[in-house]
């Protein structure tokens, strides 16, 4: 008991100061939205959505993890997660989940500021052989995202192509020379050093949100209907999905 004594004493002074933290305010109830993404810069394409509906729902509390594709959906699946946010996968991996697309968001080419395409109006993938490649990692590559750069590389030397681990990481590289990359809009900074031109004859790509279910969950609900009515043909290159 005289042992235990002290670590007593610091349980009971933890739980005093965290009762102390709430006397004398008023909390209302908090909703809470757990989003998943596997990178950055999908998720500032939700920032309006995400602004729109504080003001509809002031108790919600977004809680936004960034999480490797491939773990993401597992979350989802055992409910940590109400929603996945990204790029539709084929249907091929069978993910236990809805698809409610948002946006279609187009394929383009970025380069240097100072690389000569950078003064095309478009580009086509086969004007595109030749150049030195900055891409995903495979194993950061969501599928959509990995066909695209499969087509790129085939038949292609491995010293044509600069691997990174981020969008982030690819936008330094193209933008100090290193290569061009290609890669859905929304994923694509506006730098004045970085340009993004439009590749013709290629598909946009599909961005929603994968989530289990509607039913009982008010919050998410809310979220993905601010998503559709705030992603539109701005600064993220996205186009509202049907």
């Amino acid at each position: 008991g005289k042992t235990f004594l002290q670590d007593a004493r610091q349980i009971v002074a933890i739980a005093d100061r965290a009762k102390k933290r709430f006397e004398g305010a008023f909390f209302g109830e908090i909703e809470i939205l757990s989003l998943g993404c596997d990178n950055f810069p999908c998720l500032f394409v939700l920032t309006d959505a995400l602004q729109q509906l504080r003001g509809t729902r002031p108790e919600l509390h977004p809680r936004i993890q960034v999480i490797p594709f491939q773990h993401s959906y597992r979350m989802l699946e055992e409910g940590d997660l109400d929603a996945v946010v990204g790029f539709r996968e084929p249907q091929s991996m069978k993910i236990s989940a809805i698809y409610k697309e948002i946006a279609r968001v187009p394929m383009v080419c970025v380069c240097s500021a100072q690389h000569p395409l950078a003064a095309r109006r478009e580009v086509t993938m086969e004007e595109l052989a030749e150049e030195p490649l900055v891409l995903f990692a495979p194993p950061r590559a969501s599928l959509p995202i990995a066909r695209f750069q499969g087509q790129l590389m085939g038949g292609r030397a491995p010293t044509a192509f600069y691997f990174c681990e981020s969008a982030e990481a690819i936008t330094v590289l193209v933008t100090a020379g290193y290569g061009i990359s290609v890669l859905p809009d929304c994923l694509v900074p506006d730098m004045p050093l970085l340009a993004r031109v439009p590749l013709t004859g290629v598909e946009p790509v599909s961005f929603g949100v994968y989530y289990k279910s509607l039913q009982g969950n008010p919050a998410l609900r809310a979220f993905m209907q601010c998503a559709r009515e705030t992603i539109g043909c701005d600064g993220a290159g996205a186009k509202p999905g049907p």
